[in-house]
């Protein structure tokens, strides 16, 4: 790894590599097509594509090893001990409209309904 000392007017950036949400430039020699390449992470070289990704892997895990980036322990809202179940059921039209005409909403209107009927069974 090395600082970039060479300029602009002496390479051609080729392509731009995308590797873990950062890039990696690719450069060639100006006036050669082969052997003079070298890639770079901002300001800082590599002599091969290798050393440069290798150079991400390592700022990659130092940052989340720090304890930076990502969700924070306990952020967010607590998961539902009795999450609800998503289902599916065609139903006739004239039900479909009463459901949504309810105030209270088509699932809680299903739900009371439906525990009513369980409470009337039993």
């Amino acid at each position: 790894m090395k600082t970039m000392n060479r300029t602009a007017s002496d390479m051609i950036h080729v392509h731009a590599i995308p590797y873990k949400g950062q890039h990696i430039d690719a450069w060639r020699g100006k006036y050669s097509n082969k052997g003079d390449r070298l890639f770079t992470i901002g300001n800082v070289q590599f002599d091969t594509i290798d050393e440069a990704k290798a150079h991400l892997d390592e700022m990659y895990d130092e940052t989340f090893k720090s304890g930076r980036g990502g969700a924070r322990e306990g952020a967010g809202r607590p998961k539902a001990e009795n999450p609800k179940v998503r289902v599916s059921y065609r139903l006739a039209p004239d039900v479909v409209e009463w459901l949504r005409a309810c105030p209270e909403g088509a699932t809680a209107a299903i739900e009371t309904l439906v525990r009513n009927e369980r409470e009337r069974q039993n």
